[in-house]
């Protein structure tokens, strides 16, 4: 179904269906994707599954299937996928429902509102948001080859602690802006627990998402934070003075085809920590190979030049 490594110029993988759906297979889907970088693979279609939510689903399946679908929203390609209802076992349930495949049917309004539901819904809600940074991605990457998923050591080459990357602990960049280090580790203790993770802050100024607090890390790469983070949050570090592109929220049942559409409205969030900062935001018609011709897309760039005022002002 796929022609392998440098099959076509713009690969986008497609990782096999999950044997099993664990706190493992979810910690390597992270630490594959950002190396894979590495030989101009930058998509990876992983499958976005969940363990099967019959009745009496555990807690524990719950929460990775929430957090899988966290870092699928900073992944390359966000795909959900039932696990293989076309074949063995599983053929014999078809149509299936919740209560009687046991095969992971995938329905992300399924699971217990709270906090599940409420956090695999903010999760989507921020990749549609994020339409006009991923798609300017897409576009880096026809232009460059670089993808949108890069590890660390892609700018901070000199830095031992930019290796760190491993199936067990991984952080990447999702673009020039943002550093993710998604969870995959369960919370200790129940439900409604706090999940620890260790975060390294590459030099520079970097703005937690969740928390709005702002770290310094040292120029020789010696800066760690040991965060917990809530089931609805998922560890993300912002440059700072970057300027993030993001859709406005979308009216209620209008997120879909999005990206095919032209931008009507643009929200731009500023994040604090240098006195300059920049965006650019590609757009083309989101459904030909018009752009091909060098001339039918559009680039819109925003800049911030901060400023101090005067003693006097």
């Amino acid at each position: 179904r796929w022609g392998g490594l440098g099959s076509h110029r713009y690969p986008v993988g497609f990782s096999g269906d999950v044997a099993t759906v664990d706190w493992h297979t979810l910690a390597y889907q992270p630490y594959f994707s950002a190396t894979a970088a590495n030989v101009a693979y930058g998509f990876w279609s992983h499958d976005v599954v969940s363990p099967g939510f019959e009745d009496g689903a555990s807690t524990d399946a719950l929460e990775v299937y929430t957090r899988w679908v966290q870092w699928a929203a900073y992944s390359g390609v966000v795909r959900s996928h039932d696990r293989g209802l076309s074949a063995g076992d599983c053929d014999d349930t078809f149509p299936a429902t919740r209560t009687s495949n046991t095969c992971g049917v995938v329905e992300p309004w399924g699971v217990p509102a709270k906090p599940y539901f409420s956090a695999i819904r903010a999760a989507l809600r921020r990749r549609a948001a994020l339409v006009p940074y991923t798609y300017t991605l897409a576009r880096e990457t026809f232009d460059a080859g670089l993808g949108p998923l890069r590890p660390l050591y892609y700018e901070f080459p000199r830095l031992d602690a930019a290796y760190g990357c491993s199936p067990e602990d991984c952080q990447y960049f999702f673009g020039p802006d943002l550093v993710v280090a998604p969870v995959v580790a369960p919370a200790a203790g129940a439900a409604g627990s706090l999940a620890p993770k260790r975060l390294w802050i590459p030099p520079g100024v970097w703005v937690e998402e969740t928390s709005g607090r702002v770290f310094e890390g040292a120029a020789d790469g010696s800066t760690y934070e040991h965060r917990r983070y809530a089931l609805a949050e998922t560890p993300v570090l912002v440059r700072g003075g970057a300027v993030l592109p993001t859709l406005p929220p979308p009216r209620h049942g209008d997120s879909i085809g999005a990206a095919g559409r032209p931008y009507a409205a643009l929200v731009f969030s500023i994040y604090p920590g240098a006195d300059r900062g920049s965006a650019k935001v590609y757009e083309d018609d989101g459904a030909t190979t018009a752009y091909l011709d060098g001339a039918t897309f559009a680039w819109l760039s925003a800049c911030l030049l901060y400023t101090s005022p005067s003693p006097r002002d």
